[in-house]
């Protein structure tokens, strides 16, 4: 586990954090940024995903 660092005026915080083969992702937004940091997490896992099977169909 571990947290977006968070200063006092960052509207988006993304932390991305690799280790034992997994990439996690963490999303701090404030309301006025975005209405839904869900969809950014969805977003990334999707374009994350897709880089993968690239690299791996290419070799």
């Amino acid at each position: 586990m571990f947290w977006v660092p968070h200063p006092a005026r960052l509207g988006l915080g993304l932390g991305i954090l690799s280790y034992a083969g997994k990439v996690i992702l963490g999303v701090r937004a404030d309301e006025a940024m975005t209405k839904n940091p869900r969809r950014l997490v969805k977003l990334f896992e999707e374009e994350a995903s897709s880089m993968l099977e690239t690299a791996n169909t290419s070799y």
